[in-house]
C-alpha cells in the first residue's frame, strides 16, 4: 500500500509532484509534470497554488515555484518527509477514520459522518476504498468495527505512524506512558545497549501496544501456530517471564498474546543486535531454515563474502521474520530499482536478478506478495547482495604490463582504468613481480606470469578486448 492512497485526490497529486521534484536534480518542464500527473494545465496550476497557500498556513517551509514553463522546489534543507506527510494527511477522511478506530473500539456511520461533516454516502464510499487498501494487511472495517487479528492492526498502525510521528512526539509518548523501564527491560534481555533508532521504534511500538491493550480485543488465539516453533526458545521464555513481572507492577492484565506481539516485533524490525539474533535463531525454527537455504545458495553462487556473512545472515533473518509474522507494507514512494541496478556491474545484473527471484519465491511460500511488496523485497535483496559483494576485503587485482613509450603506456592504462572505474571490487595497477595479481594484462610475452588469468592486448584495449577481459574475470 502506498501512503498517498490515504490522501484526498488533490493532496495525492500534490504529494506525487513533490516526490517527482525531490527526485529531480534540476527544474522540470511543465509539459513533463502534466504528463506525470495526467492533469490539465489549469487544474495543475491551481493545485500548485493551493499547495503553496496550504503549506504557508501550516508553516511547512516548502513551496513549488513555477517560472517560464519550468517547475522547481524551494524547501528547508532540514524539512523531513514526516512533516510533509503529516500536513497532507490532515484533511484526509480515510486517515480520520483510522485515527477514530485507533482511539475507540468502534464508531457509527451517523456519528462519524456528522463529525467529519460529510454525507453517509461519502463516508461509505471512503470506507469501501479503505477496505481495499487494508486487505493487503488482512484486516478490514465492517459496521464500524475492526475485523482481523489484533497483531496485524498494531503492525498497520506502527507502519502508518512511523511515517507521520516525529522523534519528539515519540519521545513525549515514551515519557507520558513511562515506557523507559520497558525499553530498559528489553536491553537487559538482549544484554546490549540499543541504538537511538531502535529506542524510537520500540517506543512507538510499545505506545501502540499500551494504547490497544487498554481499549481493544486481545490478540487472537489463531496466531498461536505462528509462534509454536518459538515457545521453547530460551529468549522467548525469558521475555515471557519479564513481561509477566512488568505488567503485574502496573496492575495490567497479563495476556499471552502480548509476548507474541513483542517477540514478533523484536525478531523482525532490526531492533536486536546481531549476537542476540544469532542466539535466538540458534534454537531453530522455520525462519532460520529459510536463511540457511538462502546462505547455501549464496555460497554456491560465490556471492557471500566471509567478512560480511554475519551481517548478511542477520538481514536475511530480519527479512524472513518480517514476512513470517506480519502482512503488508506502507510505502512512502515507489522503490527505485533502476537506481540500485546502476550500482551493479552490467555483467552481474542478470546473476543478482536471478538470485533475488529465487529468494522472492521462498518468501511467497511464507506470505504471498503484492506487486509493491515484491518491488520492495527486490530492492532490499539487491542492496544486501551489493553490500555482500562489495565488502570483500581482497579486491580482484589486475596488473598492467605495458610496452611502448611513457605516453603510449599512460594512455593504455588510462583506458583500462576508465573501463573499471565504476567497480570498487577491481583494483588496477602497474605490474610488479613482487606482488600477487589475479590477472595480468600485457602487450608482449616478455616474462612468465604467476597470475591465474592473463590477457594479451593486440588492439590497444579496444571495446572487443575489454569485453573479452570482462568475460574472463566474471566467468572464473
Amino acid at each position: 500500500m502506498r501512503i498517498e492512497a490515504l490522501m484526498e485526490k488533490e493532496r495525492r497529486v500534490q504529494y506525487r509532484l513533490l516526490s517527482f521534484l525531490r527526485g529531480s536534480p534540476q527544474a522540470i518542464a511543465l509539459k513533463l509534470a502534466l504528463l506525470e500527473t495526467g492533469l490539465s494545465r489549469a487544474t495543475f496550476l491551481k493545485y500548485i497554488n493551493n499547495l503553496n497557500s496550504y503549506f504557508e498556513q501550516e508553516k511547512v517551509n516548502c513551496r513549488i515555484v513555477y517560472y517560464k514553463d519550468k517547475l522547481f522546489l524551494e524547501e528547508d534543507y532540514n524539512l523531513s518527509n514526516q512533516e510533509v506527510l503529516k500536513a497532507l494527511m490532515k484533511d484526509s477522511i480515510k486517515y480520520t477514520i483510522l485515527i477514530s478506530l485507533f482511539n475507540q473500539r468502534q464508531f457509527t456511520i451517523v456519528g462519524l459522518s456528522q463529525e467529519l461533516m460529510v454525507s453517509e454516502a461519502t463516508l461509505n464510499r471512503h470506507l469501501a476504498h479503505l477496505n481495499e487498501l487494508l486487505a493487503e494487511f488482512d484486516i478490514a472495517i465492517s459496521q464500524g468495527k475492526q475485523i482481523g487479528d489484533e497483531l496485524q492492526w498494531r503492525y498497520f498502525y506502527y507502519e502508518l505512524f512511523k511515517q507521520l510521528w516525529s522523534y519528539d512526539k515519540c519521545q513525549n509518548m515514551i515519557k507520558k506512558l513511562d515506557l523507559d523501564s520497558l525499553i530498559l527491560l528489553i536491553e537487559r534481555l538482549a544484554q546490549h545497549t540499543l541504538t537511538r533508532e531502535a529506542h524510537q521504534n520500540l517506543g512507538l511500538w510499545f505506545s501502540i501496544c499500551h494504547h490497544r491493550l487498554l481499549a481493544m480485543e486481545k490478540i487472537s488465539d489463531n496466531l498461536k501456530p505462528i509462534v509454536k516453533h518459538y515457545q521453547c526458545n530460551a529468549f522467548y521464555k525469558r521475555l515471557d517471564a519479564a513481561l509477566v513481572l512488568y505488567m503485574s507492577r502496573f496492575a495490567l492484565e497479563y495476556r499471552e498474546g502480548e509476548v507474541l506481539a513483542t517477540f514478533a516485533f523484536l525478531h523482525s524490525q532490526n531492533i536486536l543486535p546481531i549476537n542476540t539474533m544469532e542466539y535466538i535463531m540458534g534454537f531453530g525454527g522455520p525462519i532460520i531454515d529459510c536463511v540457511t537455504e538462502t546462505i547455501i545458495y549464496f555460497k554456491k553462487e560465490s556471492i557471500l563474502a566471509d567478512e560480511t556473512s554475519d551481517q548478511v545472515i542477520y538481514q536475511l533473518g530480519q527479512l524472513y521474520s518480517h514476512y513470517y509474522f506480519f502482512k503488508g507494507h506502507i510505502l512512502v514512494e515507489q522503490p527505485d530499482l533502476e537506481q540500485t541496478y546502476r550500482l551493479i556491474d552490467h555483467n552481474m545484473r542478470d546473476k543478482l536478478h536471478h538470485i533475488s527471484k529465487k529468494i522472492i519465491a521462498n518468501v511467497n511460500r511464507i506470505r504471498p506478495l503484492t506487486e509493491d511488496g515484491c518491488s520492495l523485497l527486490t530492492l532490499h535483496l539487491l542492496e544486501l547482495l551489493i553490500f555482500s559483494k562489495n565488502s570483500q576485503k581482497m579486491p580482484f587485482r589486475i596488473g598492467l604490463d605495458m610496452t611502448g613509450n611513457a605516453v603510449e603506456q599512460s594512455l593504455l592504462e588510462y583506458r583500462i582504468r576508465q573501463h573499471f572505474s565504476g567497480n570498487n571490487s577491481i583494483q588496477v595497477e602497474p605490474y610488479d613481480e613482487g606482488k600477487g595479481f589475479d590477472m595480468v594484462i600485457y602487450q608482449s610475452h616478455s616474462r612468465p606470469y604467476k597470475a591465474k588469468l592473463t590477457y594479451c592486448l593486440n588492439k590497444g584495449a579496444s571495446e572487443r578486448e575489454l569485453q573479452e577481459i570482462d568475460s574472463l574475470i566474471y566467468d572464473n
